[in-house]
């Protein structure tokens, strides 16, 4: 027979358990962001993904995008490549979102306040 504070050690122990996997998975994400891309043979050198970064995370070595290792995850070098040359390793689609409001010339200058 189950009572409630037995339902209730077991959920928290089941929560407890879940929250340090999703944190050592979240901890391991970060420590790899940088490593999450791969850049595609037809990249065009456009230095796109480097100047739509907002925290300049990317440089350019021999005309191909080189990450830095303070990525914050926000993929706007994937979703504004212009040639959709930037994966996520590991990616099932090749969709990109551009929200069609908002320019990339917006999100470079914006970029660039100090």
């Amino acid at each position: 027979m189950h009572n409630r504070k037995t339902e209730l050690n077991i959920g928290n122990s089941i929560k407890a358990t879940f929250s340090d996997m999703s944190y050592k998975m979240q901890v391991s994400m970060e420590k790899n962001k940088y490593k999450q891309f791969k850049v595609e043979d037809h990249c065009i050198g456009c230095k796109t993904c480097s100047k739509v970064c907002p925290v300049h995370n990317i440089t350019m070595e021999n005309n191909r995008p080189k990450y830095d290792t303070h990525c914050i995850g926000c993929f706007s070098c994937t979703n504004n490549c212009p040639v959709n040359a930037i994966r996520v390793k590991h990616e099932r689609s090749k969709a990109r979102y551009r929200n069609k409001n908002v320019s990339v010339k917006e999100i470079i200058d914006s970029n660039n306040q100090n």
